[in-house]
């Protein structure tokens, strides 16, 4: 039971339950045997409910194995089951075996961390199973971590002590992310591209520090330095002047909040051309670019567009017939987002005017280029419009560059 007070005598009792329907799961261990059972119930109509359990009796066995298939013990193996959401926990043993009893038939994915710093392929997101009787043995394998070695350094070059390194999309390790005295760090990483970046108070961020690491590789002599800190002050309005707090401003990479009036203030700027984007919940898109100056305050004022909403009809269509897409359209401080349903989109576009799109099949990933195409729709008054979009005649994107630069040129 996920909440109140178990007897021996198999009794319980759930006290401050909210009025309305709930489902009630009780699940029991005892000599190696795992039960379960679930009802449903109405408070506070039913003040009694009776549970009998049903034993579980599917079982999962695993190994842990390196990359060169050498069992590997003490790792951590998690199995999250997705139709419960019951976690449970195992370790590996001195040959790399686990094992999990008790288990219900569904989907579920299973996690594994090492403290030998070792960690899942594709960065430990985990590995998707179904869990059914008579299931063959799972085997996980473990790539090593590799290790980046290097220095912080101020704008003067002088060491950085207690400065924050961060990218390297391992396990955490808190104290392997911050520098010694000397500035001096070894942060573990994940195999593959890495973005490097540190931070310290009293300085702007360092600049990222691309990487490619190997399974187990040793990187050494990274310097990342550290930017003087500029000081930016700001707010957000709307068309109509109003302050709009509710909206979103994103610096860089970060996101940044917003006071009751809409205000912001920045201490940890660098002295190079910083964009600022908002967004509210509309769709509606401010962007600006400052270039802050070391030792003078900066101000920005950053406002929306006024709207002047028209209707849009979609019919998209492959070699004339209708599939399914999701749509992404822009134009100057505007942005909408649909879905299509029999290969019909119906939207409200923000304001008339030239909107650059890219449809993406619904079945398809968003970096899966050869899915995605390019369109232009003229949007010349707020009457409502109906265009036809054939895939075969629209161009695809070269890259992830080319989409994004079709988006925001």
């Amino acid at each position: 039971l996920d909440a109140g007070s178990r007897q021996e005598d198999g009794t319980y009792r759930l006290r401050g339950l909210a009025e309305g329907p709930l489902e009630v799961r009780a699940r029991a261990e005892r000599d190696g045997r795992t039960g379960r059972a679930s009802a449903s119930v109405l408070v506070p109509n039913q003040a009694v409910l009776e549970l009998a359990l049903e034993e579980l009796a599917l079982t999962l066995h695993g190994t842990v194995v390196d990359s060169s298939g050498q069992p590997i013990a003490g790792v951590q193996v998690t199995l999250a089951h997705e139709t419960t959401a019951i976690f449970d926990m195992q370790t590996s043993d001195a040959v790399g075996a686990f094992e999990f009893r008790g288990l219900e038939p569904g989907p579920a994915t299973v996690f594994a961390q090492s403290s030998e710093h070792l960690l899942l392929p594709r960065n430990g997101k985990g590995q998707r199973i179904t869990i059914v009787p008579d299931m063959p043995p799972l085997e996980l394998v473990l790539e090593a971590l590799a290790v980046v070695r290097g220095q912080v350094l101020d704008p003067a070059g002088v060491p950085v002590a207690f400065a924050h390194v961060l990218g390297g999309g391992a396990p955490p390790r808190p104290a392997d992310e911050w520098t010694d005295a000397n500035g001096r760090f070894a942060l573990l990483a994940a195999p593959g591209r890495r973005v490097l970046y540190a931070l310290a108070d009293g300085f702007a961020r360092a600049p990222d520090r691309r990487v490619w690491l190997e399974a187990g590789e040793v990187l050494e002599d990274i310097v990342l330095r550290l930017r003087p800190a500029c000081r930016v002050v700001g707010r957000v309005l709307g068309a109509d002047g109003a302050p709009t707090p509710e909206a979103t401003l994103m610096v860089g990479a970060g996101r940044r909040a917003l006071d009751a009036g809409g205000a912001f203030e920045l201490d940890d700027l660098p002295p190079e051309p910083v964009v600022f984007v908002v967004n509210d919940d509309d769709g509606g898109v401010a962007i600006q670019e400052v270039t802050p100056r070391v030792g003078q305050e900066t101000r920005v004022e950053l406002r929306f567009l006024p709207r002047s909403p028209v209707h849009v009809r979609l019919h998209v269509t492959d070699l004339g017939r209708p599939v399914e897409v999701e749509a992404t359209l822009t134009t100057r401080g505007f942005q909408r987002r649909a879905k299509s349903a029999g290969g019909r989109l119906e939207l409200d576009l923000q304001t008339p005017g030239l909107w650059r799109g890219v449809l993406t099949r619904s079945s398809a990933t968003r970096d899966d280029l050869t899915a995605q195409f390019l369109f232009e729709l003229v949007v010349p008054d707020q009457d409502s419009h109906a265009t036809e979009l054939d895939l075969e005649f629209l161009t695809k994107p070269a890259s992830q560059e080319d989409l994004a630069a079709w988006l925001h040129n």
